[in-house]
């Protein structure tokens, strides 16, 4: 497979390869075995990497049924939050 044009992996072909309970972990792995001993090249980029991190992250919350303790205040300015949580507490 030599000068084989490089092969784009996308989020969902990542996730699979990478989280051994996705419905499509399998196949993935096989294909991503077959292309790794073809010599296939694999691009893909910081927004795929980005949005693969925070698919990952959100299958380990689930299964330890954390989802509940992510409250918008983390999304904030971090040094607003400690005051956020003072004045909530107030209430």
């Amino acid at each position: 497979m030599a000068g084989a044009e490089p092969l784009f992996l996308d989020t969902s072909g990542l996730v699979a390869i990478l989280v051994a309970d996705d419905a499509h972990h399998q196949a993935a792995a096989r294909q991503f075995q077959t292309l790794g001993s073809g010599g296939r090249i694999l691009i893909t980029t910081d927004w795929v990497l980005a949005e693969d991190a925070a698919n990952v992250l959100l299958r380990i919350l689930a299964r330890f049924n954390l989802p509940h303790a992510l409250h918008w205040e983390l999304l904030t300015d971090p040094s607003t939050a400690h005051e956020q949580e003072r004045n909530k507490n107030k209430g």
